[in-house]
């Protein structure tokens, strides 16, 4: 469905310039700009790459006099960018092409439950007690056990293993405070699984607010690890048992993320970097290719041998400051 600028700008009460006439068919992420749809722009590192490869906008008010206005392009400016963004989501949202009705539908043996609008290569294997969403993709040999779920807009290409109870697209978690409480942020993005990976038991990939969240190819994931929104995994990386990721962060080629490491949003991991069990990793940080981290918040391992060694030492020093009070 298309949505016209004026339309969505008196809706919303926006300030409309630039071409009136133009229209667009969903929001994309800035990362993955699609044809025909409205990119969001909240903060001024994003304007150059934004206004280049799309033509309609939604933008913070205070980037204006930062804009030179192109007149075959669209520009909404607004002094909520944050809020109104989720307004439009729910606007997009409720007339989505996708109803669950009962009629949309098969109900094949084993309890398998699978949308009309999905596509299921046929030597893929559903082992039962599987639901599959609107807008899923499954290629060749892929194979799904006992309860695993895939909800709407989810591609998973070939040689795929994923274990018992694991659900991927679910909505990633977000939320917009207002005056009257907590607002629901519509998830619209998709999940991209790419070919020849195994992920274990109980597993959660969020589906992206925008754009996508990436599994790469050859990615290995343990059982118990929690993926959120917009999260992209390079190809070959390895994720153990209880990891959590945060939404939007980027995690390299080839990483080693151990045991209950825990990556806060924002983060970017870099090709072959070491994350050991229970390393923490504090919101935005960059972690350098091939580092070795250890330690809450995560540092290089080394460094926190050092800590932890001086630290059974303080007893001994806490005597002695005491005996010299």
């Amino acid at each position: 469905m298309k949505f016209a600028v004026q339309s969505v700008a008196d809706k919303l009460g926006l300030t409309l310039k630039g071409n009136k006439n133009n229209s667009f068919d969903n929001v994309a992420d800035i990362r993955f700009p699609e044809k025909n749809c409205l990119l969001y722009i909240a903060a001024e590192k994003y304007l150059e790459k934004a206004l280049n490869a799309a033509a309609v906008f939604l933008i913070a008010a205070e980037l204006e006099p930062r804009i030179t206005i192109n007149n075959n392009k669209t520009y909404l400016f607004s002094k909520q960018p944050k809020l109104d963004l989720v307004k439009l989501l729910h606007l997009i949202e409720e007339h989505s092409a996708y109803k669950h009705n009962k009629e949309n539908f098969t109900y094949a043996p084993g309890n398998i439950i699978i949308n009309k609008y999905s596509d299921i290569a046929e030597d893929a294997l559903l082992m039962g007690n599987n639901y599959i969403g609107p807008d899923v993709t499954i290629g060749s040999k892929v194979v799904l056990h006992p309860g695993v779920v895939i909800e709407k807009n989810t591609d998973i290409r070939r040689n795929v293993i994923i274990h018992a109870n694991t659900v991927i697209g679910s909505d990633g978690f977000g939320y917009e405070k207002t005056d009257n409480g907590l607002i629901k942020i519509p998830q619209l993005g998709k999940v991209e699984i790419g070919s020849d990976v195994e992920i274990g038991s109980n597993v959660s990939v969020d589906r992206a607010m925008l754009g996508k969240t990436v599994i790469g190819d050859k990615v290995k994931i343990d059982n118990l690890v929690q993926i959120a929104h917009n999260v992209e995994i390079g190809d070959g990386t390895i994720v153990i048992a209880q990891v959590g990721i945060g939404g939007s962060s980027v995690i390299g080629k080839d990483v080693i993320l151990a045991g209950q490491a825990g990556l806060s949003d924002h983060c970017y991991i870099e090709d072959k970097a070491v994350i050991t069990a229970q390393t923490g990793i504090m919101s935005n940080k960059t972690v350098t290719a091939g580092a070795v981290l250890a330690g809450s918040p995560g540092m290089p391992v080394k460094q926190h041998h050092r800590i932890l060694a001086a630290s059974r030492q303080l007893p001994a020093i806490l005597k002695k400051i005491k005996k010299t009070e």
